[in-house]
């Protein structure tokens, strides 16, 4: 079981949201403590995209050969996707997100019940998005790792054979 389960249950006590019920309390913890850890991952995954698609655009420069064009146009296009997803999240959704989060924890502190109910219903209105968008990226890359995989395999094996 994830944080997000298991907290709730465990019935923390948060004075600054002592207005809060248990369950909500807890998920508030889960919360403050798993924020630095997603902020932290979308930095080394944007870093890593950086690297990455610099490899592919070195890889299309410097290849002489263009053996397995549709592995490579779906291995690139597959990276092209997971960037594109990854970015989108991070520059359009997230921000947003995090606003309404904060503004609901804020809400939450100063027990101003209304405004805590509708900045968390906002935030999690936005949450199966940037889930299903962190899942698409992740689903490119599985598929770019195996194309990359499966077309320099037969390029070795191809290669191997005697001329």
């Amino acid at each position: 079981m994830g944080i997000f389960a298991t907290l709730p249950g465990l019935e923390p006590i948060l004075p600054a949201y002592s207005m809060l019920s248990p369950e909500s309390q807890g998920r508030i913890a889960a919360g403050l403590v798993t924020e630095p850890i997603f902020t932290a991952t979308d930095l080394v995954q944007c870093a890593s995209s950086i690297a990455l698609v610099a490899g592919v655009i070195l890889h299309w420069l410097l290849s002489r050969r263009v053996h397995r064009r549709i592995a490579r146009w779906t291995w690139t296009l597959a990276i092209a996707v997971a960037a594109g997803t990854l970015w989108g999240r991070v520059l359009f959704l997230m921000p947003v997100m995090n606003h309404h989060l904060h503004k609901y924890r804020q809400a939450a502190a100063s027990e101003l019940h209304e405004a805590a109910d509708m900045a968390r219903l906002a935030f999690e209105s936005m949450h199966p998005t940037a889930s299903m968008l962190m899942e698409a990226t992740t689903v490119c890359l599985l598929l770019a790792l195996l194309v990359g995989a499966a077309a320099a395999g037969l390029e070795s094996v191809k290669g191997s054979e005697p001329s």
